[in-house]
């Protein structure tokens, strides 16, 4: 396990592939094939990383993010992992959300399931989501 809080560690970069997404209202037709492109760019003797990318969401809308998060290893090939960050794409200009994830790996590869919580802006709202992201170090 890659533990950037330790100077002499190297902290891998990653590229990350957006997928897809289930969300739990199934009474709206959402896209749920959300194809995008990110990375996240971390510095040794740092256990922060930073965030960006570009997706195709769920009312089939181009969205950008950039944003901050953590990783946290739990038990062999299992991590969790806290994002936040800035997103646009939807009916209000930019949006804040919160993305914890449960990450699967093998090697230099993984799986991240996310969750999106049911938000509300005024009179918009973000439905909840469950997120499919691949993970590639490098």
């Amino acid at each position: 396990m890659f533990d950037c809080s330790q100077p002499e560690d190297y902290c891998p970069q990653e590229l990350v592939v957006h997928l897809a997404s289930y969300h739990i209202d199934r009474d709206t037709d959402f896209n749920e094939f959300n194809p995008g492109i990110g990375a996240r760019l971390r510095v040794p003797g740092h256990s922060f990383f930073a965030a960006a990318g570009i997706f195709h969401n769920s009312l089939s809308h181009v969205s950008v993010y950039a944003g901050i998060g953590k990783d946290f290893p739990l038990a062999g090939p299992l991590e969790f992992r806290l994002s936040g960050a800035l997103l646009t794409g939807y009916q209000i200009p930019v949006a804040p959300v919160i993305l914890p994830e449960l990450v699967i790996r093998s090697g230099d590869y993984g799986l991240a399931l996310g969750y999106v919580p049911k938000l509300e802006f005024d009179d918009f709202v973000v439905e909840s989501f469950i997120s499919f992201s691949l993970l590639k170090r490098f």
